[in-house]
């Protein structure tokens, strides 16, 4: 088993998910799949709730949340993951 420090181990992170946020984006299985309307059924949300998405890849979480609660903070360690939800949701960054 190899062990990395948290540097390098973060960095790992980040060159991994950071290649592909491009490809998480145009995912049909992460931006069309069953399991976001079922999110949306399963939150209840009434319109004036905050959702933060942690760990929000491209977004798509998020933006299926957005239209029923009153604000969605989207985390993601993986700046280019964030890069690509704002790109997707129409904000310069």
């Amino acid at each position: 088993m190899t062990h990395f420090s948290n540097n390098e181990q973060n960095k790992l992170i980040q060159q991994r998910f950071g290649v592909a946020a491009s490809d998480y984006v145009g995912s049909s299985v992460h931006s069309q799949g069953p399991d976001l309307d079922w999110l949306v059924q399963a939150a209840e949300l009434k319109g004036s709730e905050v959702v933060v998405d942690l760990a929000t890849g491209a977004g798509h979480a998020a933006f299926a949340l957005a239209p029923h609660a009153h604000e969605v903070i989207a985390i993601d360690f993986t700046v280019p993951m964030l890069e690509a939800a704002q790109k997707s949701a129409g904000y310069a960054y």
